[in-house]
This record gives C-alpha cells, sequence and structure tokens, in this order.
C-alpha cells in the first residue's frame, strides 16, 4: 500500500520551528527506511551516488561521521539510518541503483597521520558486503577518462553513471561511494562531509509484485544450431520470473539446452516451454495434429514460448519459436510519487479525478515516476499524461471507474511515457455517445487516447512525440460508438502489449465501433512504428470491429485475436476524409479469432466510392487460426475489396466458414501455405466457397494451400486473371449437390483468362467424397488458361476436366498438357478441338495391359492385385491402338 506520511510539518506562520521541523524529518525517514531496507534497489532519478538520509545534529547538519585521534566513525541506528545509494549505471528500466542503510555505529576508518584522505564505503560487486577505505587521490567526477592515471585513482563516468578505479593497468568498476575528505596531522584536523544530496520531496516506494505472473526481466529462449534440435536462454544472466501461486522471485541461473522431441513424419505439433513452480525452465512436448495446439500449462506454473515443430523437421529455428512472454514492471527498480499523497481516496466512491490532476502535475514539476496503488477509483473527468521528459506511470492492479460525462477521453497519453496500465470498467448510461468521426472511426469518448490531438472534441493539433508503451490494460463494458483504445495522428514508437478489451455487450444498442482505433489524422498526420503485441478483444455486439488498423505507415500486431464478434480485422489504406492517402504497412502475424459471423479480416485500399483513389498498401496476415461462429450464413476470413498490390495471407488455418477467401479488385498478392476445412454453403453469395475470385483478382499467387471439406467449389474464377494456382492440394471439396458438371474444385467462369493452374492435386487414393469433375471450363469468355502438369485422383464424373461448350463457342486456345490422371478416369472430355491436351498423362489401376482404347507413350497401368515375380505397372512402350505395352517395377519372387 501507499507510504502514508506519519509525521507531517506544519508550515503555517505558527507552525513547527527549525528544531521541530528536523526531528518530524528524521521520524518521517526512520519510517521510510522501514520500507527502503526491505526492496534494496530503486530508481532514485538525480539523487544516485549520493547519501539520502543520516543523522543530523540541533541545527539541522549531518552528524553522523564522528572523530576521535585518526579515527572516523559512523553514527547510525534503526531508528535514523545511514543510507547510501550506489550508482550501478543503467538497465531496461532507467537508471540501476543499489541502496543501503547502515542501523549500528561502526567504527569504519583508522587513517594515516600527515595525509589528505578521501574516506568511500564500498559495496562488493558479488557479495554485496559493505567495507571501509580511503585513497590518497580525490576522486574525480567527469564524462571521460583521466589521462595518465595513478593507481587507486577513482573516477565517476558521468555518461554511463558508474565509479571506476585505476588498479595500475585498466580501469575495474566498483560499487564505491565517496563520504568526506579528512585532513590529518597527529590526529584528524579537518573533516568535510559531502555526498549529501536534498530529500525527495514526496516518494512512495512499494513492492507490488506480489498479484500476477510474469518475467521480471530476460528469459529469451533462442534456436540452436548444433544440436539443431534445441533451444536454450539467450544469456544466463538476468533471467528473473515472479509467480503469483508462490509470491516470489526467481532468478533462473541454469541455461542448458532443452532437447526438443523428434518431429513426427507426417504431422506437425506445438511444444511448450514453461516455468515450474520452483522456477526451473521445463519442455512440455506436444501431440501431433494437424491443427495442433501446445500443452496445457501445469498449475502455478508460467509459459514463456511454444515452438511449432513441423512435420519431419529435423532443426528448430527462429520462426518456429513464439514468445508468450508477459514482461512485469520491476518494481524493486524504482521511487515513485504517490495517488494517495495528492488526496485520491481509492474507495471506489469519491471522485478521485481532482487528486489525479494533481498527481500528474507534481510528478512533472518533481520529475519523478508516479504510482497508483491497487485500490478502485472513481473518475469523472480527463487525465492527460503531458509530460516535458518520458515518465513510468504504474497502476497495475488499480481500477478505475469510468464515469466521464464528456466525450472527451478518460486517460489521455500526449506524451513520451510508460503506463504499466490498470483495469477500466466503463459504467453504463454516463458516457454520452460521440458527436464527431475522424475518417471512418471513432476516437472520442475513449477510455485510452494516444494521440497530440487535444481540447474541445479534441480539434486541436499538438505536438507529435514517440515513445509510448501500455502494458497490461484491462478494458470492461462498451462506451456506445466509442473505440476502447485509440492512437490517432502524428505519433510515433507506441507499443501496446497485453491489453485486453470486454465489451460485455448484449445488443447493438451497447457496441463499441472498435477495440483497438489505430489510425492516422490525414496525410499531414500520419502515425507511424506501432506494435500491438498479445492484445485480445471479446464479447462485442453490432457492427462492432475488434482492431480497425488504418494509414499508419509501420503497424505490426503479433498473437493478437477476438472472440465472439462480426467482424475481426479491418485493414484500411487511410485517407483524410474524403480520398485515400495510401502508403500503408501492417503485419498482423499470429492470433486466434473465433466465433466470428462476418469478415476476420477485410482489406480496404480505397476511400472514393468507384475506388478510383485506390493506393498502394502492403497487408501481411500470417499464421492466424479462424475459427466461425456456429449458424452464421457470412463468415469469411479474408475480405479485400480492393488493393492494387501487396496483401499477403500465409500459413492461416480457417475452419466451420462460409467462405475461406471473397476478393474482389485485388492484384499482386500472395495467398499461400494456408488451409480451408469445413467451409459450409449458406445463403452467402460465395457461401460454401474456399476462395471466390470475384472481379478484377489479376495476377496474384495462390500455392501450397490445403482444401479440406469444402461444401461447393475451392475456388471460382470469375473475371480474373493471370493468377497463378501452383501446388496445392484438393481434398473433400463439392460435397453437396455433387451432380452436375458445374460441381467442380476449380471452375473457370467468366472472363476467367490466362490463368495458370500448374502441379496442384486433386484428391488422393482413398478419398471418401469427391467432386463431379476436378475442373470445370464453363463459360465461352474462359479462355487462354494453362492447365499443367497436375495430378488427378478419381472423381464422380469419371473425367477430371470438363469442358462443357462446343467449338463455336471458342475463340482462344486453353492449354491442356503434362497432366497425370491417377486413377482410371478420363482426363478431358470436351467438343473443343482447339484445346491442346498433348503431354498429359493416364494412370489406370487394372489386372494387366489394356486391350482396346488409344493411349500415349508414358501411359500407365497400375496392377491392382500384384504378385511376387510379376510387375507393379504396365507402361505404354509404343503410341497406338491399344500400343505396345511393357512391364515395369519387377517384383521379386
Amino acid at each position: 500500500m501507499a507510504y502514508t506520511k506519519k509525521y507531517p510539518l506544519d508550515i503555517t506562520p505558527d507552525g513547527d520551528d527549525v528544531y521541530t521541523g528536523t526531528q518530524k524529518i528524521d521520524a518521517e525517514f526512520g519510517e521510510l527506511y522501514n520500507i527502503l531496507s526491505n526492496i534494496g534497489l530503486v530508481n532514485l532519478n538525480s539523487n544516485r551516488q549520493s547519501v539520502l538520509y543520516g543523522s543530523r545534529d540541533l541545527d539541522g547538519k549531518f552528524n553522523y561521521l564522528t572523530t576521535s585521534g585518526l579515527d572516523v566513525s559512523i553514527t547510525a541506528s534503526v531508528s535514523v539510518p545511514l543510507v547510501v545509494t550506489f550508482a550501478n549505471g543503467f538497465n531496461s528500466n532507467g537508471t540501476n541503483d543499489k541502496i543501503e542503510a547502515i542501523t549500528n555505529n561502526v567504527s569504519a576508518w583508522v587513517l594515516s597521520a600527515n595525509q589528505i584522505c578521501y574516506l568511500y564505503i564500498d559495496k562488493d560487486v558479488n557479495a554485496g558486503l559493505l567495507s571501509y577505505g580511503y585513497s590518497l587521490l580525490p576522486d574525480l567526477y567527469q564524462g571521460s577518462a583521466p589521462p595518465s592515471p595513478m593507481l587507486d585513482q577513482h573516477w565517476f563516468n558521468e555518461i554511463d553513471q558508474k565509479m571506476y578505479r585505476w588498479n595500475g593497468s585498466a580501469w575495474e568498476v566498483k560499487q564505491r561511494v565517496f563520504m568526506a575528505k579528512a585532513i590529518t596531522g597527529a590526529s584528524i584536523s579537518t573533516l568535510d562531509i559531502y555526498s549529501v544530496k536534498k530529500e525527495t520531496d514526496s516518494v512512495e516506494i512499494t513492492s507490488a509484485e506480489s498479484t500476477g505472473y510474469g518475467v521480471i526481466s530476460g528469459c529469451e529462449i533462442l534456436a540452436q544450431g548444433t544440436p539443431a534440435m534445441t533451444v536454450k536462454f539467450g544469456t544466463v544472466e538476468d533471467n528473473i520470473v515472479h509467480l503469483q501461486s508462490t509470491g516470489k522471485r526467481f532468478p533462473i541461473g541454469s541455461n542448458s539446452a532443452l532437447a526438443i522431441t523428434t518431429a513426427d513424419a507426417t504431422t506437425p505439433r506445438i511444444d511448450l516451454i514453461y516455468i515450474d513452480t520452483s522456477g526451473v525452465l521445463r519442455y512440455a512436448a506436444g501431440t501431433p495434429a494437424i491443427s495442433p495446439v501446445s500443452p496445457t500449462v501445469p498449475s502455478g506454473c508460467l509459459d514463456i514460448y511454444t515452438v511449432t515443430v513441423a512435420a519431419g523437421a529435423t532443426s528448430i529455428t527462429s520462426t518456429d519459436i513464439t514468445d508468450l512472454r508477459v514482461v512485469k514492471p520491476n518494481y524493486q527498480n524504482m521511487l515513485f510519487l504517490s495517488a494517495l499523497d495528492c488526496g485520491a481516496k481509492g474507495d471506489g466512491v469519491t471522485d478521485g479525478t481532482e487528486a489525479f490532476i494533481k498527481l500528474f502535475k507534481k510528478a512533472e514539476k518533481h520529475n519523478t515516476d508516479i504510482i497508483v496503488p491497487p485500490l478502485i477509483y472513481k473518475l469523472t473527468g480527463t487525465i492527460e499524461f503531458n509530460f516535458t521528459k518520458p515518465r513510468v506511470v504504474i497502476m497495475t492492479g488499480a481500477t478505475i471507474l469510468n464515469y466521464t460525462t464528456t466525450v472527451d477521453p478518460l486517460l489521455h497519453i500526449r506524451s513520451s511515457c510508460t503506463l504499466f496500465a490498470p483495469k477500466i470498467i466503463n459504467q453504463p448510461g454516463t458516457n454520452p455517445s460521440p458527436t464527431s468521426t475522424w475518417g471512418e472511426g471513432t476516437y472520442l469518448n475513449s477510455p485510452l487516447l494516444i494521440s497530440p490531438l487535444y481540447g474541445e472534441d479534441t480539434a486541436t493539433i499538438g505536438t507529435a512525440f514517440s515513445g509510448v508503451t501500455v502494458n497490461n490494460l484491462e478494458i470492461e463494458k462498451s462506451i456506445p460508438g466509442a473505440s476502447a483504445v485509440c492512437v490517432l495522428g502524428a505519433v510515433t514508437g507506441i507499443e501496446l502489449n497485453n491489453c485486453t478489451v470486454d465489451a460485455n455487450a448484449t445488443d447493438s444498442s451497447d457496441t463499441l465501433f472498435a477495440g483497438f482505433n489505430v489510425q492516422s489524422n490525414g496525410n499531414s498526420q500520419r502515425l507511424s512504428r506501432v506494435k500491438i503485441n498479445n492484445c485480445y478483444v471479446k464479447n462485442l455486439a453490432g457492427e462492432a470491429i475488434p482492431y480497425y488498423l488504418s494509414g499508419s505507415r509501420s503497424l505490426s500486431a503479433y498473437n493478437c485475436g477476438a472472440d465472439s464478434a462480426k467482424f475481426g480485422v479491418i485493414a484500411h489504406v487511410g485517407d483524410d476524409g474524403t480520398t485515400a492517402i495510401g502508403d500503408a504497412q501492417l503485419e498482423f502475424i499470429g492470433g486466434e479469432f473465433t466465433n466470428i459471423s462476418g469478415y476476420f479480416v477485410q482489406v480496404i485500399g480505397h476511400k472514393a466510392a468507384d475506388k478510383s483513389d485506390k493506393k498502394l498498401t502492403s497487408f501481411t496476415f500470417e499464421r492466424l487460426r479462424m475459427i466461425g461462429k456456429a449458424g452464421a450464413t457470412s463468415a469469411v476470413p479474408l475480405r479485400v475489396v480492393s488493393s492494387p498490390g501487396g496483401v499477403r495471407f500465409r500459413g492461416n488455418y480457417m475452419k466451420d466458414v462460409n467462405t475461406g477467401m471473397y476478393l474482389t479488385d485485388c492484384e499482386g498478392g500472395d495467398f499461400s501455405d494456408n488451409i480451408f476445412e469445413n467451409i459450409l454453403t449458406s445463403t452467402f453469395t460465395y457461401g460454401g466457397i474456399g476462395i471466390a475470385l470475384a472481379d478484377k483478382v489479376n495476377g496474384n499467387k495462390f500455392s501450397n494451400n490445403k482444401f479440406i471439406s469444402c461444401d461447393k467449389e475451392a475456388m471460382q474464377f470469375l473475371s480474373s486473371s493471370r493468377n497463378i494456382v501452383y501446388n496445392n492440394k484438393f481434398y473433400d471439396v463439392y460435397r453437396t449437390g455433387n451432380t452436375t458438371i458445374d460441381h467442380a474444385a476449380i471452375t473457370l467462369a467468366s472472363n476467367a483468362q490466362g490463368n495458370y493452374i500448374d502441379k496442384n492435386i486433386f484428391g488422393y487414393s482413398d478419398q471418401l467424397v469427391t467432386p463431379y469433375k476436378w475442373i470445370s471450363i464453363k463459360d465461352a469468355t474462359a479462355n487462354l488458361d494453362k492447365i499443367i502438369d497436375n495430378e488427378f485422383y478419381a472423381c464422380a464424373s469419371g473425367t477430371s476436366i470438363y469442358n462443357y461448350l462446343s467449338s463455336s463457342s471458342y475463340s482462344l486456345i486453353t492449354l491442356i498438357k503434362g497432366n497425370n490422371s491417377k486413377s482410371a478416369d478420363a482426363l478431358f472430355v470436351g467438343a473443343n478441338p482447339l484445346i491442346d491436351i498433348s503431354g498429359s498423362l493416364m494412370t489406370y489401376l487394372g489386372s494387366g495391359s489394356p486391350l482396346a482404347g488409344t493411349h500415349k507413350v508414358g501411359d500407365r497401368v497400375k496392377i491392382a492385385i500384384p504378385t511376387a515375380g510379376g510387375y507393379s505397372y504396365k507402361e505404354c512402350t509404343t503410341a497406338g491402338t491399344p500400343g505396345t505395352w511393357k512391364g515395369t517395377g519387377l517384383i521379386e519372387a
């Protein structure tokens, strides 16, 4: 809990005199020491390499050093300790200082006669023990090393904030604070005490790590080149975690490599790396599956990474390792100004708005960081984070009840800071709906707004800024029409980590506009370098959007997801209100979207209704798991409305949806390595289809995809040209109807021209459900397509490729060449003599050489019941009717 002053000063005209004030300050620091002694490490801002507190005389002068002859002693006690801070450079949390308190009298120094001695206290770097010594050379404080140093010269580097000692050949780091200068004769004649800093005004020191699991520092897992199937920590130092189940920190000292279990030959799996309840690094292998999931984290343990082990893998690389670490603030390295010192009650009833405003102003004035103890606070107005220097604001464990009564945001970050965020619970009925919007996204009345815009309706453009990190934010309940988290305008270097939004919405009347709304404020106010990591949105209603991402020059989202919403991600090129601004760059990597009833990902590359202003974008979506909502009729993992180039949709898994991809006006995209499973027919126009190339889908690549269980076509081409369909696998497609020539794995319909269908596999040997045809050419304008080097297994009609148009309907040639039928099916049936089927090979299933029919060289018959001493195949060596056939693949007798 917060440190509350027990001996406040009376500064009125008739209040405390100097003596009384000194006594009160002494008593106050005695109380403060009890907290300091349990922490050990603090961030002291400017009070570094100094004495923070010690005993004083009646005049308020420090007297913690006393002399007798050539001896110097320290005067200290439990009630009046000597508190010293040792500067130790910097770490990821800022300044790194070691604090020590001496609580008893110490005979510390015995000096030499007739010398000038510089007294210091030393803290052993390894053991942490205190010792006392002196040097005959003055200690120096400067930004560069002294030239030609003498033995035992001490130099405090003002750049890296460390003390060094010259040992005769090199500078060695010391944790050493110089306390005083003594001039001696036969005894000490002069003792000048120095290194005393002014006491801080009002501070809060807390050890607030006792809630939650997380990584305090380090714990980065890296793949190892040798042995190939191993991973280990990147470093053995500073790997520290905190486990809520034990309430303890654990430094993890061992850095032994973890051996990854041998990969399954045919099926991938996901393994888990975690810290057990004793602080030991552990490994658990997952179960191989088509759609693998990682093992369950054991109770009380902390999961930090997963490792994806591909089928047949013989090594682990960095791309196989997924970071799950939740980073906790290192409270042991910080000194803070407390909300309770500024009048906040934390009772959930008293309005704390004015107290918080005072808190932030006072932190700015005194150049300190902020802590809000883990209590419940009621706020009715905007709290602005508007600092001249970067600040750390810790609200971890605190709950804010949002009773704002205007359309302004609750927390408005306008400058560089790190926020360890609270839980915000919006109070329905008290927050007015926003009255204005920017572009296509509402930003007013957001619980958290990161933007230089401010003032009435945030219409004033303030100073651009960079460097904001928000960790562990929780937002509950929606504000109608608003966005839970909004990043807007000319800001750069923004990170949102481990944040969750639970709208708890029940109908469209209380829906959010968006969970995370990230957008540029027109072309002149572009945002860039935004990262959204491990965030989640759930329980939305109506048209609410979990992630609305627009116009950023560099925006990345990793391991983010959503549940129970109509949409998932809307990726917009950005606009200035009337025209698309373009040059939008987005990566959305990893994560899971479940129970989605509409578009999981929608890409919009234009602003004008006629798409005349569509602009180049670079949108990447990889390794997403997308599961549709039961009973949905328009669940579509990817909808591209317009994109003149740059959409990459790769390595994603889609299940129980109505259409896998619905593409229009899309060029130059890469749609590869995806799995489509259980694509369900519905009233949606393209329901049951894996990929619908609906209009102007030109010059894209579709490769290495798997289509498993589609109610209708795996791919349907309409007015789409120059696409490459390469090395895909089509299983169990067109499960419904399946009686006419339209029922095919791939349909080339109107204006499907110049598409290249190459080296795909259609079906498998023991397939139970087959389409009527594998490829159907069904429109006179579908021409110049190339169907080359594919493999076809059995289909329901007995014909793999079907052209149902007459020759008079054709003016151009479709090339069908080099394909291989793996069954007794006919390869091609059609009336058009202009179609070239040269080079296509047939493989039949039979008992021996065929007795009829016209065959080409290379056609084969697979012997259905092979025998010892017989052949596996008969192969045509001379074309003819039936041609000449020879045995191949002799079976040992």
